[in-house]
């Protein structure tokens, strides 16, 4: 397939099954990795995170530092496709813990913590198949992934008036109705 004059690869069924089922179990791994030595959000975050976050999803949420956020060792098997480079990130969401490169903005917590509430709503499976599925269906590029659209439209919302409430949770749920889940 061609767009925008560049060739883009078209992956099969069998390839997206095992890139997925791969990048599930590299999820879990990172998550379970990181989290015993992470730590939860300070008082005052969890105060100005509260009108928008449910309080079970603030308390169990979890930041790890890192020097980097390393890209999976399964990426090397799949070389025919243009891969998402995580080393260039200052944050990725595992589950329920997000590795950070330095002490995140506000902002970044904030769009981190969508990603927590997609991951709770869809479960492990059904996120990092979606995920994948809209970055192929996006061409491969990151801008286009609905999920990423979504936690950073609800971030642009917060930064426009940040006294005003609303759920995260019942916005993640109208944005996931809108999509083909699987």
């Amino acid at each position: 397939m061609t767009t925008q004059g560049k060739e883009i690869f078209v992956p099969s069924e069998e390839f997206m099954t095992s890139f997925t089922e791969q990048a599930i179990t590299w999820v879990r791994q990172q998550r379970n990795q990181l989290r015993p030595n992470s730590k939860g959000l300070t008082q005052k975050e969890k105060r100005v995170f509260s009108r928008f976050f449910d309080q079970d999803l603030l308390d169990s949420a979890r930041f790890a530092h890192v020097p980097v956020i390393k890209n999976p060792d399964f990426y090397k098997g799949f070389n025919s496709i243009p891969l998402l480079d995580l080393e260039q990130v200052v944050a990725f969401t595992f589950i329920d813990t997000v590795a950070e490169i330095r002490n995140s903005a506000i902002g970044t917590k904030f769009h981190e913590l969508v990603h927590v509430e997609q991951f709770r709503q869809l479960g492990v499976e059904r996120t990092v198949a979606l995920y994948l599925k809209q970055w192929v269906n996006g061409d491969y590029d990151y801008w286009n992934i609905e999920l990423e659209e979504d936690a950073s439209g609800l971030v642009a919302w917060y930064h426009s008036n940040p006294q005003e409430s609303f759920s995260v949770s019942e916005e993640v749920a109208k944005r996931l109705e809108t999509y083909k889940l699987l």
